[in-house]
């Protein structure tokens, strides 16, 4: 796997998972921290620790309560994740603790205060190894796509992948962006048959083209723009998106 290298930190680019021949694959929105409710919804799913796998859309810290423990996962063999833009924002705090507070502790991350050195190693060695930018799953008769925030129009998806080995398209634009979500724009990306991407929050799960916007608001309050904060996870059956939706326990 190639990665990009930024001073003490680097970034898997791509990472593509054979079809998983003895058990199911689901997709999950952006975790944010909200470890107990994504145990619940897996309960719920009788997922099978040893023959299924958990791909998620990346932000597995901030907000909610077990930002270490969520991360954490990554330790485990049935789990997935590209990175999201939460785990970039702790990458560039080892860089200058102004980028901690002006950009990341108003997002979520001053719970990164109460680690130790060691914690804060562990966090960054788990992002650095296992968290791809790019995430392509095979299936037996087609292929799903992970990407946390935005897609560029007018880039198949092998091309997205050359142009990132190749620093030819930063990589930011696909952790920051929300061009297609915001401006509702209904274009399929081509050389993939679905894509899966978080980063902006919504009271549903929206389609556009072949996008699939799967972060309904976990470790959000609820807003104007979050009715009802859970945790969105989903699946292909059949050649059908099925959705599975967990709200958020709020706790007073």
């Amino acid at each position: 796997m190639n990665r990009i290298t930024k001073e003490n930190n680097s970034m898997l680019l791509h990472l593509s998972l054979p079809i998983n021949s003895i058990g199911r694959d689901f997709f999950v929105g952006d975790i944010h921290g909200e470890l107990d409710n994504l145990k619940r919804a897996l309960c719920k799913l009788k997922f099978d620790y040893d023959r299924d796998r958990l791909i998620c859309t990346g932000d597995l810290i901030d907000r909610g309560p077990k930002s270490f423990s969520a991360l954490s996962l990554l330790n485990e063999k049935f789990f997935f994740s590209v990175i999201g833009n939460h785990e970039e924002m702790l990458l560039r705090s080892f860089d200058s603790r102004a980028n901690r507070e002006l950009s990341w502790y108003p997002n979520g991350g001053g719970w990164w205060e109460n680690l130790n050195n060691y914690e804060k190693i562990t966090c960054r060695d788990l992002i650095v190894n296992n968290m791809a930018l790019l995430i392509t799953v095979q299936f037996e008769k087609f292929s799903a796509g992970v990407v946390h925030g935005d897609f560029p129009l007018g880039m198949n998806w092998s091309d997205a992948i050359s142009s990132v080995r190749d620093s030819k398209t930063d990589t930011r634009y696909f952790l920051w962006q929300r061009d297609r979500i915001k401006n509702k724009i209904d274009v399929r990306v081509e050389g993939i048959d679905y894509i899966f991407l978080g980063h902006t929050p919504i009271s549903g799960p929206c389609k556009l083209g072949n996008c699939y916007f799967i972060d309904t608001g976990s470790g959000h309050q609820s807003s104007n723009y979050i009715y009802n904060p859970s945790l969105t996870i989903c699946s292909i059956n059949d050649g059908d998106v099925v959705y599975y939706n967990f709200p958020i326990k709020i706790k007073f």
